[in-house]
């Protein structure tokens, strides 16, 4: 009985020794003289829906020199990242079914109001991460387009296609989506 005591305390002993091993050693995180905040570029982040968030033209829809205006805001709030929804052309509101993954939509501007954007944005110190939507796209995209034109298309092995009915499938080009 006593043996099974001693094997028990080992074992936790030697357990414990491990976990404390492995613990990473905490860092302490430069604080901002401006902000009197943690500068902590793992955790501060400001998540922009682009649509609704700072309309610059009276259009009545958010754009990126909306948000550009916005970035002494944000910085303010002491955040050191935005991340931002899908930016990318798309036929829907919240962008998450992308037609183009090389350009912004109309809607929120252009390339050069983004790369403004992005500059003003690393002069305030913010990082800007961009939600990139690569496992679906838009039925509107050339690559889709072409997909379901024909079996010979060299995006076809791009997306899953079938020849049998079923729910929640539309039929296209002949065959069945």
């Amino acid at each position: 009985m006593k043996k099974r005591w001693i094997c028990l305390l080992l074992a936790l002993l030697f357990l414990f020794s491990g976990v404390l091993a492995c613990k990473p050693k905490p860092e302490t995180a430069p604080i901002s003289s401006q902000t009197n905040i943690l500068d902590d570029k793992y955790r501060n982040w400001y998540e922009v829906f682009v649509y609704s968030f700072a309309d610059s033209d009276g259009d009545r829809y958010g754009d990126l020199n909306g948000l550009t205006g916005k970035l002494d805001y944000i910085a303010d709030l002491g955040f050191n990242g935005i991340w931002l929804m899908p930016i990318m052309p798309s036929p829907s509101y919240h962008k998450y079914d992308v037609t183009d993954y090389y350009d912004i939509d109309p809607l929120y501007g252009t390339l050069d109001d983004f790369k403004n954007m992005l500059s003003e944005a690393h002069a305030r110190g913010i990082d800007v991460i961009i939600d990139l939507v690569v496992n679906h796209t838009s039925s509107e995209h050339p690559w889709f387009v072409s997909a379901k034109s024909g079996s010979d298309s060299p995006y076809r092995d791009y997306y899953n296609f079938t020849d049998m009915p079923q729910a929640g499938y539309n039929k296209a080009g002949g065959f069945l989506l």
